[in-house]
């Protein structure tokens, strides 16, 4: 449906990109970090990637694996 109307392809992309600024402004916060700051960013990017990805197509399982996946990227950004 988003391949055939461009107004609302673009639509959705505003919101994304407002999800993804939200989520680096909250976790910068956790952090005590700048929400431009790199890491907050590619977090918050990565878990709007994984929900979109869950709320498209997802089977028994796939949440754990989601939710161990953040974790694991989470856990692989430095906290200086």
């Amino acid at each position: 449906m988003l391949q055939t109307d461009p107004q609302l392809k673009g639509l959705c992309r505003g919101r994304l990109t407002e999800v993804v600024q939200d989520g680096a402004r909250l976790l910068a916060e956790e952090q005590g970090r700048r929400p431009d700051d790199f890491a907050p960013r590619i977090l918050a990017a990565t878990v709007a990637s994984v929900i979109g990805e869950l709320m498209h197509r997802s089977g028994p399982g796939d949440l754990e694996t989601a939710m161990a996946f953040i974790r694991a990227a989470a856990a692989t950004l430095s906290t200086d």
